[in-house]
């Protein structure tokens, strides 16, 4: 987890050395992938407990079922909303910005490729999460 908040601060920090127009996409990038990113943590965290109750309750099947459905609710949620970012990534990106702004156009074109990106990486990063979640039981 260190080593992940370590490389979004280092990206963060180094959007900074290419200009305004690459931190304003940075921002939008990251604050959508976080947004989708709570409904994956909140289920790994519903994963913990009901993988948890089964477990104490000496239901091992039940707990691997329990699981499992976690895992792939998560992934079904983050399939979706990686569809999402990478088909809508431009209207999502102007949602932003304002549109008398100057560098509003170069921030947009830069900040939906960064959507893209994050919409491909959405998947692996949601399941994961609930993943850690289902087995923390």
């Amino acid at each position: 987890m260190l080593l992940e908040i370590g490389v979004f601060s280092a990206a963060a920090i180094a959007m900074g050395w290419f200009g305004a127009v690459a931190v304003a996409a940075h921002a939008i990038a990251l604050q959508t992938a976080g947004m989708t990113f709570m409904i994956p943590l909140g289920i790994g965290q519903a994963a913990t407990a009901r993988v948890g109750l089964f477990a104490g309750a000496a239901e091992p099947h039940a707990a691997t079922r329990a699981g499992w459905v976690a895992i792939g609710l998560g992934a079904g949620f983050m399939l979706a909303t990686a569809l999402l970012l990478v088909v809508a990534s431009v209207p999502i990106a102007r949602g932003f910005l304002g549109a008398g702004d100057a560098e509003a156009a170069a921030a947009a074109a830069l900040g939906a490729t960064l959507l893209t990106i994050a919409g491909i990486f959405q998947l692996a990063d949601g399941v994961q999460a609930v993943a850690a979640g289902s087995c923390a039981g």
